[in-house]
């Protein structure tokens, strides 16, 4: 059998998927819920920045980003800005070594929404016992005029409430 007879199978494949692959940074279709995910733009930096704010227990730092009347929810608990920044820090009184692990990608749909979403796992250590505390965690964000419009946290608060009370503290 030829060479290029025994490769015409492996070059057929090899076709379809450059002519079936949309261009990077191109939707794969018109669906209005269809779209491209990124981890590279400016919102994708702001996300981490926020992230980064917070661990640093840095409350001017996560201000910056949001706008004066953003949607701010902590699973279905909703506060204003105000509220929020001013209580980031509550969780550095009783944790150490906060940590975020997080991956970061904004989702751009063909309708013009833009989602920035945030999986990750929350850890600390209890100041007062050394305990570890860990659980998953996952955010989205919306945007308006450069700030977050809306941000959404949502997360199981059993493993930190259970932490709070093994220490003598009303969960908050």
């Amino acid at each position: 059998m030829h060479a290029l007879a025994r490769c015409a199978p492996f070059l057929a494949l090899l076709s379809i998927a450059f002519t079936s692959c949309a261009a990077p940074g191109t939707p794969p279709n018109d669906d209005p819920m269809s779209g491209i995910a990124d981890g590279l733009d400016w919102r994708a930096d702001a996300a981490k920045e926020v992230i980064a704010a917070y661990v640093a227990n840095d409350a001017e730092g996560v201000r910056k980003w949001f706008a004066d009347d953003a949607t701010i929810v902590f699973n279905k608990n909703e506060v204003d800005r105000e509220t929020f920044v001013t209580n980031l820090g509550r969780d550095h009184v009783h944790f150490q070594d906060i940590v975020v692990y997080r991956m970061v990608s904004n989702l751009s749909y063909n309708n013009g929404g833009v989602f920035t979403n945030i999986w990750g796992q929350w850890s600390g250590k209890l100041r007062k016992s050394g305990e570890e505390v860990k659980f998953p965690v996952y955010m989205y964000m919306t945007w308006k005029d450069r700030h977050i419009g809306k941000f959404v946290h949502i997360y199981d608060p059993a493993p930190i409430e259970a932490a709070l009370a093994s220490i003598g503290v009303k969960p908050y």
